[in-house]
């Protein structure tokens, strides 16, 4: 009986509860209106749907903290093995606490940044038969003047 017992927790260590389970889904950025005159009709309708987050890289946190970087492709699909979980993707500026841009950090509020830097764009829930991408922050194409925690510039001249 008692090499039963052994054998069976060897065989749920090495086996079955480390199942690893084929996780594939598609990362999509919502983009906003960066010209100068009101859009086009054509224009405002193509900008309600998202794109693809294409070629970039993003860092999933598994549920002990520990991160992982990887890409998206060029249609912005994801395909990782994962083992049943939960675990957090965040945008690369996000998880690195940088600036959603290639300005300067002392352009930004910095309790709002460190606020942003807190939130995950999806969370991934994988159990050993199925698994669930969740949204939990929408990832926005920004331009430059929309950045979330930028501060004013107080060069830029005051209209009368």
């Amino acid at each position: 009986m008692i090499k039963f017992q052994i054998w069976l927790i060897i065989f749920c260590t090495v086996f079955a509860c480390t199942s690893i389970r084929k996780v594939s889904f598609r990362i999509e950025a919502q983009q906003q209106y960066c010209g100068g005159a009101r859009p086009s009709p054509d224009v405002a309708k193509a900008l309600l749907s998202p794109v693809p987050y294409a070629n970039r890289k993003m860092v999933l946190v598994n549920g002990v903290g520990k991160p992982d970087t990887l890409q998206t492709d060029s249609a912005g699909h994801i395909a990782l093995n994962l083992k049943p979980g939960r675990y957090r993707l965040f945008e690369f500026w996000r998880y690195t606490k940088s600036a959603p841009s290639k300005k300067d950090l002392s352009a930004f509020d910095h309790e709002c940044l460190s606020a942003e830097w807190k939130k995950a764009n999806k969370v991934i829930l994988v159990t050993r038969s199925s698994f669930q991408v969740l949204d939990s922050t929408a990832i926005v194409q920004y331009c430059d003047w929309k950045l979330p925690c930028i501060l004013e510039d107080t060069n830029s001249p005051v209209p009368d």
